[in-house]
């Protein structure tokens, strides 16, 4: 490996028309190479039009839970041990573990990603929504869901990218959340890398009346909403920005050319 290569991915599209239309703009203004569906989001419909309006490079945003107060969903399985009392999807995995069932979880991950095919999109890959983080922090716990994903990812031909092997990440040499992050922060972060493969994952939304509605302002939760989505997608928007990747001399690149770079068959066409 003798070049610093960057992967940019934005995640949630489908949770609303404001993340929708971030995550466009990301790709179109931006330096997004990357996205992931929330098969379940109720703006799934629209996001699922304006990947194949623009071509876009999607994956799959595997998900178990929903954090938002003021807008929720469930499983597409209508699994009883996924839900809670409502059929929504609890706002946690900790909730969650109460009553999981893992072959409900598989086939809860085939159902997403198959509502994505059956849309008429081919997604590049799987991610997991609020899952790594704690796989980190308490890997015994939550291995099962790791490894359920990893079975349904090999199932479909799609890569996991947030796949641990031998305690390190399995596509990347570092991977980071912008998110909530400074500028400085997060360019300092970057500029220490050296050669090899990385991965920021952003989560870009407009600042809009319908995105912080979302959640009520005094929850912990409300500072995912709206501010800090809109920031993410400024910078990665932004000309300093791109000057300072290019002067840093990394080359962006996308799901294919990640696959590429590991030898490993290119994914089918995202559109089909």
């Amino acid at each position: 490996m003798t070049k610093k290569y960057l992967l940019i991915t934005s995640d949630d599209f489908a949770i609303s028309h404001s993340v929708n239309q971030g995550i466009l703009q990301g790709f179109q203004k931006g330096l997004l190479h990357s996205s992931n569906f929330m098969a379940s989001g109720p703006w799934l419909p629209e996001a699922i039009r304006l990947t194949k309006q623009h071509n876009l490079p999607i994956g799959v945003h595997l998900t178990l839970t929903c954090e938002w107060t003021n807008m929720s969903c469930g499983p597409i399985t209508a699994a009883p041990s996924l839900s809670n009392e409502l059929g929504y999807f609890y706002a946690s995995y900790e909730e969650l573990l109460d009553t999981l069932n893992i072959e409900d979880v598989k086939r809860e991950y085939r159902a997403q990603i198959d509502r994505v095919i059956k849309s008429g999109v081919q997604p590049t890959h799987v991610e997991t929504h609020m899952l790594p983080e704690l796989l980190f922090e308490g890997s015994e716990v939550y291995q099962s869901l790791a490894d359920a994903v990893d079975q349904v990812a090999n199932e479909y031909g799609l890569i996991y990218t947030y796949a641990v092997e031998n305690g390190k990440l399995k596509y990347f040499d570092d991977s980071f959340t912008m998110t909530h992050l400074s500028y400085e922060e997060i360019t300092g972060r970057l500029s220490r890398y050296e050669e090899g493969i990385y991965h920021v994952i952003c989560h870009c939304a407009l600042d809009n009346e319908e995105q912080n509605a979302l959640a009520l302002p005094e929850e912990p939760v409300s500072r995912w909403a709206a501010q800090c989505r809109q920031t993410d997608l400024d910078i990665v928007s932004s000309l300093e920005f791109k000057t300072f990747l290019e002067q840093h001399n990394f080359e962006l690149i996308n799901i294919e050319q990640l696959l590429g770079l590991h030898n490993l068959p290119a994914s089918n066409n995202h559109q089909s």
